[in-house]
């Protein structure tokens, strides 16, 4: 039997970020998240960054976002962020000791995925035993590993199958390129190679965020309003798209972008028609929607509101310290105007923005958008690759 190469492919950088994220108890966010010693295998917390208030700095060897997982490719987790080539590997990796099933030796494979090149059982469910459909060994093609940093002495794996060094092979290949060398990151990001599937990582200056740093750290809800918590059923068909208030007669949100909370509206798609509103009223619903943690670095924080205009009813807050330090309400019209709270005193301190809407009459509901200034917030969605 012959089989395919699988080729290991080393570059500049540290070790990439698992594939899978580990779940755990959500650290407290009024409070030092990195408090709480999160990080195993000596690994460094570093404050911020990610929606959980924190993130891990992993030492050599381990990987993960608890630092818990040995940098391994172990494939218990698939193959994502490995590059294929030709047809040869279009069915890995391959669950349990697939040629036992047929009657030939054991692959002595470690856990339950592995790499067989002339195998097709992908999925646990399918049947034991069976082959590549265009044969054991026809197919030719190429899987290339995500790059990863040499720090010590030895590499080890498991190989098996054909024997002939010119045309089955791993390979392991050093000294490729840099995958900073093309100075990916925007707004003066600083490139790190290593960490992630694409070989490199952006880590961004104060007021950007996102994968190339080229997003302004904001709470804009053009990405949605993941990672806000919900409270009651005043913003369950939030974020609205569009200028929702003007399609029934009303005056202009004056949103920023696509995407807004609009309390009052029922515009959760934008293939929804325009001008609809929250089922239960307008006004009625009562709740909250309470952001991410983010890091106050700087003096100002800036954002649009508009809607209700009673204070102690209808009200955007400034959480610091598990304690209301900012309040500020709306005009009672649908346009949102531009807001600003000084939190020069604040610098340092985690903090949290919370929509509060306690009435069920008379401009009962709250218009906002825009939400950023000088803070360090979550990475957006795409950052959890």
């Amino acid at each position: 039997m012959t089989d395919t190469a699988i080729i290991y492919q080393a570059t500049f950088g540290n070790s990439p970020v698992a594939r899978g994220r580990e779940s755990a108890q959500q650290q407290g966010h009024w409070r030092n998240p990195c408090s709480s010693s999160p990080c195993f295998n000596n690994g460094t917390r570093q404050a911020g960054y990610t929606d959980k208030g924190f993130r891990c700095k992993c030492p050599s060897g381990f990987t993960g976002v608890y630092c818990k997982k040995a940098c391994s490719f172990d494939f218990e987790n698939g193959i994502g962020g490995w590059e294929m080539t030709g047809r040869a590997f279009i069915y890995q990796p391959t669950f349990g000791d697939n040629p036992v099933a047929r009657e030939r030796e054991s692959a002595q494979q470690q856990g339950h995925w592995w790499i067989g090149g002339a195998e097709k059982r992908s999925n646990e469910s399918d049947p034991a035993g069976k082959q590549h459909p265009a044969g054991a060994d026809p197919p030719n093609g190429t899987l290339t590993s995500p790059c990863f940093r040499i720090v010590g002495k030895n590499i080890s794996f498991l190989i098996g199958g054909g024997c002939t060094v010119s045309e089955i092979r791993a390979e392991l290949i050093v000294n490729s390129q840099n995958p900073c060398s093309s100075s990916p990151c925007f707004n003066n990001g600083t490139c790190q190679a290593g960490y992630t599937y694409k070989g490199f990582r952006c880590k961004c200056p104060l007021g950007f965020t996102g994968i190339y740093c080229k997003k302004a750290c904001s709470f804009d809800f053009e990405d949605g309003i993941g990672g806000w918590k919900m409270t009651g059923t005043a913003f369950i068909y939030q974020p609205t798209f569009g200028d929702n208030p003007v399609a029934r007669g009303r005056e202009s949100a004056q949103l920023q972008g696509y995407w807004w909370v609009g309390e009052a509206e029922k515009r959760p798609k934008e293939n929804d028609p325009a001008g609809w509103q929250h089922p239960d009223g307008a006004d009625v619903p009562n709740g909250t929607l309470t952001s991410p943690c983010f890091r106050i670095v700087g003096k100002n924080i800036s954002f649009l509101i508009g809607g209700g205009c009673d204070l102690s009813k209808v009200r955007a807050e400034l959480i610091v310290d598990n304690q209301v330090v900012r309040k500020e309400t709306g005009n009672c019209s649908e346009t949102m105007y531009p807001k600003n709270w000084e939190v020069e005193e604040f610098i340092g301190q985690y903090a949290k923005v919370r929509l509060v809407d306690e009435t069920d009459c008379c401009w009962g509901h709250i218009n906002f958008d825009d939400l950023k200034g000088d803070i360090i917030c979550p990475h957006d969605l795409d950052e959890k690759n």
